[in-house]
């Protein structure tokens, strides 16, 4: 019975971090999110943000219909970046500062019907 119990607490400790939005590494050299619709890849080089946007299996999901916006939040301070919708599929945008290595990324994209999604990633180089 203690084993049963051990068992399953183990499980339940495990399942905890796929609860929360699920930071994964990907192939462009940034960090994956996955929301209920889609994927979100954020590449971060010293002052340039690429975001990627992907359907739950991994497919392109055309940028026309959305708008994106990043929100950046460093040491308590918040700086907004336009995000500028790319021949290829994704969006991009500098910002007027190196990005610190730690700190909160928030990415807006709203679609045309209005629905937004927000995603975060947190200490986005590391």
């Amino acid at each position: 019975m203690k084993l049963r119990i051990a068992v399953l607490i183990s499980c339940l400790i495990i399942g905890v971090p796929s609860a929360a939005h699920e930071v994964l590494r990907t192939s462009n050299g940034g960090r994956l999110v996955k929301t209920d619709a889609y994927s979100v890849e954020l590449v971060v080089k010293d002052d340039a943000l690429t975001v990627y946007l992907t359907d739950l299996k991994g497919r392109p999901v055309s940028t026309v219909a959305f708008k994106a916006h990043a929100t950046l939040d460093v040491d308590g301070k918040e700086q907004h970046i336009l995000l500028e919708r790319q021949q290829s599929g994704s969006w991009s945008g500098k910002s007027p500062l190196l990005l610190p290595p730690e700190g909160r990324i928030a990415i807006h994209l709203t679609a045309s019907d209005g629905k937004t999604t927000r995603v975060s990633f947190h200490a986005p180089r590391d």
